[in-house]
């Protein structure tokens, strides 16, 4: 399901990402917290891939991703973090935090776009 929650507080950001993934064929949904994400979740949790920004407001993008992961109802849903932070020991808190993959910003969209893709075609 080509259809991502993109959780990003910085609304140019959103922007960006969302008019990038659009032309490529995805249907985008944007909130700018933790919380809105497991609002919108709890709405609708029908999504293909959950882009999540590290330095969120309230809950960062590491913990939500942990409570993520630790839901009966979301868990399957791959999780791509996004963030500024590019060291080897950030991507492993990524990865521990149940990240199915990592991109640093300045985004690439080709290489996101790719891990976006394997996401979706990954088995659960």
């Amino acid at each position: 399901m080509k259809r991502v929650l993109l959780v990003e507080d910085i609304e140019n950001t959103r922007v960006l990402v969302g008019r990038h993934l659009s032309r490529k064929g995805w249907t985008i949904e944007g909130c700018s917290s933790a919380e809105e994400c497991f609002a919108t979740l709890r709405r609708d949790s029908r999504f293909g891939v959950i882009l999540m920004d590290v330095g969120l407001p309230g809950m960062d993008g590491l913990e939500a991703t942990r409570t993520l992961r630790q839901s009966v109802e979301w868990n399957a849903i791959p999780i791509i973090i996004l963030t500024a932070h590019a060291s080897a020991n950030d991507e492993k808190k990524a990865m521990d935090a149940g990240a199915f993959s990592y991109e640093c910003k300045p985004i690439d969209f080709d290489k996101l776009l790719r891990k976006m893709d394997a996401a979706i075609t990954s088995p659960t």
